[in-house]
């Protein structure tokens, strides 16, 4: 110690007093000091906390934290999105509450792996009706002395994927279908070749009016053969060597109905058209009416009691949207992403090939258009075909009929 302000030396009272202060005055200063560094851990900490749950809502994924009463007590903005509740609406309550009873068993099924889970592919129902598939990770949530006080949830949407995975292999098999088509339709063309030269031999010499009726018959319906192994070749061939025109959407589907009309009334099958004055568009006509017969006589193959078949026509913007819908048997939710799949029918066997749909799928992309279907088993099904109304062909590197060379 020093001397006081006024330079003199301390006496035997300042002494004193000083002994006694001191333990409290000492005292207080280290509170001060233990004070001011929890403060500075204190807001460390709240930035570590800020740090973690920016680094949370910044994934892409979903992350649901539980803690061990199963409780939500972390909900990043992925999830909201997905489940439609926001983090405020599902803090505190069970998980089971939040997604629902199937949905929780599908996350959480009976397994002996407690530490580490991964399940791939899991459908869950969301809010609205609607379904997503996704990726989910479990993992335990542990403290600093790795005692799991809690679970961890990843939930990686991959519907998306899914579907891009599904196409590629529908792509891949349309392709082996395609050598297949060529392969089929050049071993075909050669008796047909024999055919139609036979009947143009036989209508020169047998010039009765009964005969000529039957061959003229033979010959269309050579034709019509020869046609369908053009279509087929075609299907196997590159989509430039295909001729593009002017085609009328409700004029093909008015020539579809009236070839077919018989069949509608033999089976009680009640006919719904509603055919907008679309334009003309470019397009492959007779590939096009392919796909609506295809998909017209599945409707009518799902109503043998009888029912009501729906085909519509609109101009939506630069697309024009055709649907075919029918009150027939539907298609089982297990089925549908199958349903372009080439050899894949549940018609039975000798009732269907599996390549109609396959086929239907490969001529609309082929157009730059997009084919979709709704279905509920025993209620009916919905096939929405869309095309666009300005398709540019030099973009496909097609020319019109008319200029080919």
């Amino acid at each position: 110690m020093g001397k006081k302000i006024d330079n003199s030396f301390l006496n035997s009272e300042d002494w004193d007093l000083l002994t006694t202060i001191s333990s409290p005055v000492a005292l207080a200063i280290e509170n001060a000091s233990l004070y001011q560094q929890a403060s500075v851990r204190a807001l460390e900490l709240e930035r570590l906390k800020d740090y973690s749950e920016n680094i949370i809502e910044s994934l892409t994924v979903g992350v649901a934290v539980l803690d061990q009463k199963g409780e939500i007590i972390g909900w990043n903005r992925v999830l909201e999105g997905i489940f439609t509740l926001t983090k405020g609406q599902v803090l505190g309550q069970k998980i089971e509450q939040i997604l629902g009873p199937q949905n929780f068993l599908s996350l959480f099924p009976s397994d002996t792996q407690q530490d580490f889970r991964l399940l791939s592919e899991i459908t869950l129902e969301l809010p609205g009706g609607g379904k997503r598939i996704f990726d989910i990770a479990k993992t335990p949530l542990f403290d600093n002395q790795m005692i799991p006080y809690g679970t961890i949830i990843v939930f990686e949407d991959i519907t998306e994927k899914i579907r891009l995975q599904q196409q590629l292999v529908t792509s891949e098999k349309l392709a082996s279908i395609g050598l297949l088509s060529a392969g089929v339709a050049h071993e075909i063309n050669t008796p047909l070749t024999g055919i139609s030269s036979y009947v143009q031999m036989l209508q020169k010499k047998l010039t009765d009016s009964h005969y000529a009726q039957i061959l003229e018959k033979i010959e269309v319906q050579t034709e019509r053969v020869s046609r369908i192994v053009k279509n087929l070749l075609n299907f196997a061939r590159n989509p430039a060597d295909s001729a593009f025109q002017k085609v009328s959407i409700p004029d093909s589907l008015k020539e579809i109905i009236s070839l077919i009309e018989y069949k509608l009334k033999a089976m009680s099958i009640k006919l719904e058209m509603n055919l907008a004055p679309v334009k003309l568009i470019w397009g492959q006509g007779e590939r096009l009416q392919q796909v609506f017969i295809n998909i017209i006589l599945n409707a009518i193959d799902a109503m043998p009691k009888g029912g009501t078949l729906c085909i519509q026509a609109d101009l939506e913007g630069r697309k024009v949207v055709v649907k075919i819908a029918d009150t027939g048997t539907g298609i089982e939710p297990q089925h549908l992403p199958q349903i372009f799949d080439p050899f894949f029918t549940t018609k039975g066997i000798g009732k269907g090939t599996g390549l109609g749909l396959s086929i239907s799928y490969a001529i609309i992309k082929e157009h730059e258009g997009d084919i979709t279907v709704e279905s509920e088993a025993g209620k009916g099904t919905c096939f929405t075909i869309i095309v666009p109304a300005d398709l540019d062909l030099r973009k496909l590197g097609h020319k019109p009929s008319f200029i080919r060379n």
